[in-house]
This record gives structure tokens, C-alpha cells and sequence, in this order.
């Protein structure tokens, strides 16, 4: 390796679902708010298969 680089280490799976749960509180938290208009929904949708595709991510070992 490279002088001055340093290689990361991955995240766990359990630091990966924190994280995860994390924008999931988020996103859950905007929809208890109230949505807004079909633009916010379709944000939300797209927010929330992002954080399911992380997490099959996380459990593949894939990040």
C-alpha cells in the first residue's frame, strides 16, 4: 500500500444496520409528519428501497 494510505476497514454488519435503522427512523419519521405532495411520496419510496438494498448489502457482505 501506498505511503500515507490507509486501508479502511469494513463496517460490521451490526454498524451497517445501525446506520440503516438510522435513515430508516428518518424516513419514517418525514411519513409521521405527513406527506406532502406525490413528488415527496415517490422520494420517500425511493429513500426507503435504498435502505433495503443496503441492508441486503450488509448481509451479502457486499459493502
Amino acid at each position: 500500500m501506498p505511503h500515507g494510505l490507509t486501508q479502511q476497514t469494513k463496517p460490521s454488519l451490526e454498524q451497517q444496520l445501525t446506520e440503516a435503522q438510522a435513515q430508516l427512523d428518518e424516513v419514517l419519521g418525514e411519513v409521521t409528519a405527513g406527506i406532502r405532495n406525490p413528488t415527496h411520496f415517490d422520494q420517500l419510496e425511493e429513500r426507503g428501497n435504498a435502505i433495503g438494498a443496503g441492508i441486503r448489502r450488509a448481509f451479502r457482505g457486499e459493502r
